[in-house]
């Protein structure tokens, strides 16, 4: 399945300990990340900056012309295809690790090769949760600290109790996701939500002059829509997205859940589970079946209650600059080595209409009126 050597043959072996090599370590953890990668093989791969200088990519996006029925010995209008660019500057992720002077003398060989596997995974699920947030338009954007650390910080509404109002609209939707809410600084889940209209609705109204703190995420993106039926996600949904793509002569051919989701579908009689393919069938990795035509992706990269529907040969690219890059040093008053793993990567949604978010699936929405 995959191009580089087994994990076992990249594991270090006892001959290893006194000399963990960067490139060696490189490709464990490349390997490792493989494994557990979702969002990368949903994109289409750009890989015209890795090993070259440069440090953005225009991304063309393709439009239309038409066609017309003509008389005899008529001419059809000239026309020309036009082309937009989008440019994409790819941003780096990074971890650290560090192995102590003891592992080493100790010939620890699981310890060592766990800490590597597990930087593996770590940056697939960073990596997944940047493409994701991509793909679902997550905002507002991430911000960095002092330090350099860019993180997703939710968007923050505030309001003041009356002892009577119970519903409040919040400022952005549709919301993808909910992140804590409080009353008088205490957080509440006593509430329902409605994602599509980005509305909350407390069980009690909160009392007069409280300040109410409501923190979530919304999407950005052009196409989304409302669940079928609230708190729950169904065969209809999908049908709903494919015939929004399909209105814009776009295939839809997969749909990511969250595991929350996909308990939702795993009774439809109309489900195909994985298990079932022909030996034909490409699997893509967190596919667990089909239903409608549309593979079913799992994976706890996606917020809970909310879908995320593509067309994966036409929605967005993965552009590559640099692969996993490992860096180490001798730590003297720690008495250990330390290793800097890095990489450089930008995904990014070009088509709109080719990407469908559908929210109000959680187990606390609600078709608020």
């Amino acid at each position: 399945m995959y191009s580089l050597k087994s994990l076992e043959e990249l594991q270090l072996k006892t001959s290893d300990i006194t000399d963990i090599l960067p490139k060696r370590m490189s490709d464990f953890v490349e390997q490792e990340a493989r494994r557990v990668r979702y969002g990368r093989q949903l994109l289409r791969m750009n890989t015209q900056l890795l090993g070259t200088k440069g440090r953005s990519v225009h991304l063309p996006k393709r439009g239309s012309i038409s066609a017309v029925r003509l008389s005899e010995a008529s001419t059809p209008t000239e026309q020309k295809v036009s082309w937009a660019t989008t440019e994409v500057t790819p941003f780096k992720l990074g971890s650290q690790l560090y192995i102590t002077q003891e592992s080493i003398d100790g010939t620890e060989i699981d310890v060592i090769n766990g800490s590597i596997e597990e930087t593996g995974i770590a940056l697939a699920v960073k990596e997944d949760d940047e493409i994701f947030s991509e793909m679902l338009g997550r905002q507002p954007d991430p911000v960095a600290d002092g330090n350099g650390i860019w993180t997703w910080t939710a968007e923050a509404d505030n309001f003041t109790g009356d002892g009577t109002t119970t519903k409040f609209t919040l400022s952005n939707s549709p919301v993808i996701e909910m992140s804590t809410v409080t009353v008088n600084a205490v957080a509440t889940t006593a509430f329902t939500v409605d994602y599509y209209d980005g509305e909350i609705n407390f069980t009690t109204a909160p009392t007069s002059g409280h300040a109410i703190v409501v923190n979530y995420w919304y999407s950005e993106r052009t196409n989304y829509q409302r669940a079928n039926t609230a708190a729950s996600f169904k065969y209809e949904d999908i049908v709903a997205a494919k015939t929004t793509m399909r209105s814009n002569k776009i295939a839809c051919d997969v749909v990511v859940l969250n595991p929350d989701e996909y308990a939702d579908i795993l009774l439809d009689s109309r489900f195909v589970d994985v298990s079932q393919y022909g030996s034909r069938e490409g699997i893509l990795n967190g596919e667990i079946g089909q239903i409608a035509g549309v593979k079913v992706l799992v994976t706890t990269a996606m917020p809970s209650g909310t879908a995320l529907f593509l067309a994966t040969t036409r929605a967005g690219w993965y552009v590559l600059k640099r692969n996993v890059d490992v860096k180490r040093k001798e730590s003297q008053e720690t008495d250990s080595y330390k290793f800097f793993f890095y990489f450089e990567f930008a995904p990014k949604i070009t088509d709109d209409n080719a990407v469908v978010v559908s929210v109000n699936h959680a187990s606390n929405a609600a078709d608020i009126a």
